[in-house]
């Protein structure tokens, strides 16, 4: 019996560690490019990954819910490029953000969050969304940020510290609707 036990959690680390190995984040750059649709978000200093979306994914959907089991004993690793150049894994849960009736509507929008494996101070929040992988690394140096590198593009993300990006627009609501009772 032992040996079954000791076979079978031989297994799930092995299975848990290709899976991480398998998740590539490699440096990219963005000359080699093609255009499909327009950049968003372009911060002073950036690192431009190519990343495996398809495996992503998979590995974000398979973590398992919040409620079923706390993220200390999540056995999903996701590996995570950084603004440094460095990469780190994160233990992945899935939460609830959204009401169960508009989370059956759209299936295809979940969030995670996940504490990293090397460093206890380092946490990820993170999504999926038709715009594929976003997230929100926070640690002792502040915050890091990934991002689509442009829109129609799940392959490149763009990673960033948030003291590297700066609005060159102020925000401005443009909206003219009328309020209650206006004429």
């Amino acid at each position: 019996m032992r040996s079954l036990i000791q076979s079978i959690l031989t297994l799930i680390i092995t299975f848990s560690v290709i899976n991480a190995f398998a998740q590539r984040w490699t440096p990219v750059d963005q000359i080699l490019i093609g255009v499909q649709g327009s950049r968003d978000i372009i911060p002073q200093k950036y690192i431009v990954y190519n990343t495996d979306f398809a495996t992503i994914k998979d590995v974000l959907w398979t973590s398992p819910k919040e409620a079923d089991q706390p993220i200390s004993n999540s056995s999903t690793l996701l590996t995570v490029g950084l603004a440094d150049g460095s990469s780190d894994v994160f233990r992945m849960i899935q939460y609830d953000m959204m009401e169960p009736e508009l989370a059956a509507k759209y299936p295809e929008i979940r969030t995670f969050r996940g504490e990293s494996v090397s460093d206890p101070n380092r946490t990820i929040r993170a999504d999926w969304t038709e715009s594929g992988f976003r997230a929100v690394i926070r640690d002792e140096n502040g915050m890091t940020y990934i991002d689509p590198y442009q829109r129609n593009d799940l392959e490149h993300r763009i990673v960033y510290f948030k003291k590297d990006y700066q609005k060159s627009e102020p925000w401005i609501c443009s909206v003219t609707e009328k309020a209650k009772g206006d004429k």
